[in-house]
């Protein structure tokens, strides 16, 4: 059953991601959901943009191109995108006015609904706000342990940012808060702004670390082997 008939009346249709149809029947693949919302960003808005410029940016490539093949070099074992995986790109959510808290509400509740399905899922943002909200409803609707992998040059670990609990720069924080993820199952790569008991309390040192591909990957699969 298409994901698009949990959400029906909240979203706004767009074209296809990456030309991939969705699939006659059955669920997809992988399921894509675009949160367009940044009221709760406190330097430059237009995050709110960012789900059908990603979009557009896919336009420039089709389901068969090199770029989207699986495989490290063209070889006659090599198979396309569309032929290896189904996506269904379900639209918008119509938030991008709604106040913070009742945001909050709508994302989750999204994101509940869909983790229901089989299908892995991809959010298109917004600002980092709408972490908290997804990973609240995917927590309640598939249950287990959860990992991050914060790829961001800011920690988002403020527990308020202007007197605001829900905010761009609360993110992580209000994750860690709520139980939604144990600060050792959060992989912050590369951070470049973060307070010293910040750094501390995500890595256990003030000093910046930077990862090579491998010791990421290593870092990542430690995190993976203890959630689920």
């Amino acid at each position: 059953m298409s994901l698009r008939k949990d959400l029906s009346g909240f979203l706004k249709l767009p074209e296809s991601f990456f030309h991939i149809p969705a699939p006659a029947e059955g669920e997809p693949d992988v399921g894509v959901l675009g949160v367009p919302y940044d009221l709760t960003s406190s330097y430059m808005p237009g995050c709110r943009f960012a789900p059908d410029a990603i979009r557009r940016a896919t336009t420039g490539e089709r389901s068969h191109s090199t770029p989207l093949t699986i495989g490290s070099s063209p070889s006659p074992e090599q198979r396309f995108l569309s032929e290896v995986l189904t996506l269904e790109d379900i639209g918008d959510l119509e938030v991008t006015n709604r106040l913070p808290d009742a945001a909050m509400y709508d994302i989750s509740d999204a994101a509940q609904k869909l983790a229901r399905r089989r299908s892995f899922l991809l959010f298109l943002g917004g600002d980092h706000f709408i972490t908290y909200p997804l990973l609240k409803g995917l927590k309640r609707g598939r249950q287990g342990k959860y990992g991050v992998v914060w790829l961001d040059a800011h920690a988002d670990f403020y527990p308020d940012y202007g007197g605001y609990q829900l905010s761009h720069a609360t993110s992580l924080r209000r994750c860690v808060d709520a139980g939604l993820v144990r600060v050792e199952d959060v992989l912050a790569y590369d951070v470049r702004s973060a307070l010293s008991e910040q750094r501390m309390e995500l890595s256990g040192t003030n000093i910046i670390q930077y990862h090579t591909t491998e010791s990421f990957q290593k870092a990542a699969q430690k995190i993976a082997d203890r959630t689920e």
